[in-house]
């Protein structure tokens, strides 16, 4: 009983999370076998690299086998988060196969990870002494609210994961107790955990690295600023310690890739489409309320705004950054630094301005004209490291405003709690407010988010047909489907974005034929590559001699899409001279090759290749 008591608002927390999720994902309680997130685009592909790596056709633990043929693909760059599908590879292969349910217990690490979240993020700000009701309510609303949420919708599952955002708050604020009682021990512990925090969530996503390390180094250069100029030799020694534990953990992560990828040599230093608008946050997004909102913002505008721009703090936010408004002018500005957590929450808030300027991008466009941003970071790096730009989604610099200002926001209504009198009530009106925006984020996942999984036994049988039958005997090697596509290269030039409805089709042949497609959809491919396989649909192919090599004796099973070479399909891929015959050409193409038609379907016509 003592124990109930003692981790009562733990115990809340954990189950409303659980109401929630049922309120918002019921389709994955009720029909797990059958269940996505998203059945398209980025959704359908990130579930696809998965259910695919997960199969026992795919043998290789590092490379990932099921697209981008002859050559594969290593892990890291195909958005199949390592850190998750590589224990999952091991227990398929000591306990049997179990990759149809892949994409559910995909599925269910990030609802998990949600889970948890509020419960994390209320465990942290205990340590700054905020522990009531009203606190733990308020994590509930900042994990329901935060814009990590949006890709949920999008497809990127795995930049769902806020907790790892959490993780390096508590990280935070036990290096700022450490540091403040001067305790050494705790300091080493603190970077012991940012060691792993770093690793974890890198081999989730890459992008975490830079978002937590930048924010982490920043944080204590800002905390120990005023001490490290008086040369106390504490400070300097924990900023040395904290740059080591920084440097070391980001070294780990590049020296695996290094070490692991064989196509690290072949890959582009920096990667086209830094500096879009589109990838860049938009600051009218802080007050336009989305369309799932039950109360708009007032200040809402109705323009468009690009999913990697958008960030809407939410009533729970804005009210409290009016209420620490309040509490400046109630105790004074003197009376505040005297607070023992002052310097905790200024750091956070400078850091998170630095970040925030990252996330505008290079340039903004303020009352009508467009000016340099001089305060992105980015670009002072980028002269040096052109690496750097593969992280050209700088929106995603701005998600820290959320947090630190939900966490200011949070230390502002338990001030006003804590007061005495009438005036402490008002904390209902952002928490309420703030229950409606998570209310409509609910209905929304649950109208949005509750798809039928497009790559179950049932979808990948009713795709197949009478296909199996059809080429019975032929021992086939690969699949390239008509018109091709490839993404992935960094090099827009060489890149066509393939059609959702044929990509999906193709992937459901693939798996449930256990073979790999000469197609590709990742994140990152060896440029030399892509140009060999696009040279191949021409007359006089550009093929080094390790493509050639690798397709001899092979058997390649092509699916045209008919309506599209018909001219009755709405997809406009781009028409240039390098990759016409791959996208266009299908009929020279297949006349040129000698491949004989076996079968076709209501959609397609399937062939096969026999490579001398």
């Amino acid at each position: 009983m003592k124990h109930l008591k003692r981790f009562a608002k733990e115990y809340a927390l954990l189950i409303f999370g659980l109401i929630l999720l049922h309120l918002s994902f019921p389709a994955f309680f009720y029909r797990p076998g059958d269940f996505m997130f998203q059945d398209l685009y980025d959704g359908f592909k990130n579930y696809l690299t998965v259910r695919a790596y997960l199969s026992p056709v795919n043998e290789s633990i590092l490379l990932y086998e099921q697209m981008n043929y002859p050559f594969g693909e290593y892990i890291f760059y195909t958005d199949n988060s390592p850190a998750i599908s590589v224990p999952l590879k091991f227990l398929i292969k000591i306990f049997g196969d179990f990759s149809p349910w892949g994409i559910w217990i995909y599925s269910g690490v990030w609802l998990l990870l949600m889970l948890m979240s509020p419960i994390v993020l209320f465990r942290s700000l205990k340590k700054l002494h905020l522990d009531s009701w009203f606190v733990a309510l308020g994590c509930l609303i900042l994990v329901w609210t935060n814009p990590q949420l949006d890709r949920f919708n999008i497809g990127h599952f795995n930049l769902t994961a806020c907790i790892f955002y959490i993780w390096m708050i508590r990280v935070m604020i036990s290096y700022f107790l450490a540091d403040r009682d001067q305790d050494g021990k705790k300091i080493i512990s603190v970077l012991l955990e940012l060691l792993l925090l770093i690793f974890l969530s890198s081999f989730v996503h890459l992008y975490y690295l830079p978002l937590l390390v930048l924010f982490f180094g920043l944080f204590v250069f800002i905390l120990s600023f005023r001490r490290l100029i008086r040369r106390d030799l504490f400070a300097w020694r924990n900023l040395g310690l904290s740059a080591a534990a920084s440097l070391l953990g980001g070294g780990l992560v590049f020296a695996i890739l290094r070490i692991s990828d064989r196509y690290y040599s072949l890959r582009k230093d920096g990667a086209s489409g830094y500096g879009w608008d589109y990838w860049e946050h938009a600051p009218k997004s802080l007050w336009t309320s989305p369309a799932h909102a039950l109360i708009d913002f007032p200040l809402s505008v109705d323009q468009s705004i690009g999913y990697e721009g958008t960030m809407y703090l939410g009533w729970f936010i804005w009210v409290g950054i009016f209420l620490s408004l309040v509490a400046v002018v109630w105790r004074g500005m003197s009376r505040l630094k005297r607070h023992r957590f002052f310097p905790f929450f200024l750091s956070i808030l400078i850091v998170a301005l630095i970040n925030y300027l990252i996330g505008i991008g290079d340039d903004e466009v303020i009352f009508g004209k467009r000016h340099h941003n001089y305060l992105n970071l980015f670009e002072l790096i980028k002269p040096l490291y052109e690496g750097v730009t593969h992280f050209r989604c700088l929106g995603r610099f701005a998600w820290w405003s959320f947090w630190t200002l939900g966490i200011v926001s949070i230390a502002a209504f338990d001030w006003l709690w804590k007061k005495q009198g009438w005036s402490r009530y008002l904390i209902w009106i952002p928490l309420v407010l703030g229950l409606t925006d998570v209310t409509g984020w609910t209905q929304r996942f649950k109208k949005h988010n509750n798809k039928r999984s497009n790559l179950s036994v049932r979808a990948i049988d009713e795709r197949l047909g009478s296909l199996p039958a059809a080429i019975e005997g032929y021992t086939i090697d690969a699949m390239l489907p008509l018109p091709y596509y490839h993404v992935g290269t960094e090099d827009m030039s060489l890149t066509v974005d393939p059609h959702a409805i044929q990509m999906i089709h193709h992937s459901q042949l693939s798996v449930g034929l256990g073979i790999p497609s000469i197609a590709t959809q990742l994140s990152r491919s060896p440029l030399d590559y892509s140009r060999e396989v696009w040279s191949w649909f021409h007359r006089d192919p550009y093929i080094h001699q390790d493509f050639s090599t690798r397709l001899q004796g092979k058997t390649i099973l092509i699916v045209k899409n008919k309506a599209f070479y018909a001219g009755t399909s709405e997809y406009k891929p781009k028409h240039e001279a390098f990759i016409n015959p791959g996208v266009h050409d299908a009929r020279d193409f297949l006349n040129r090759s000698g491949a004989r038609q076996v079968h076709q379907d209501y959609f397609y016509e399937y062939y096969l290749l026999e490579i001398p």
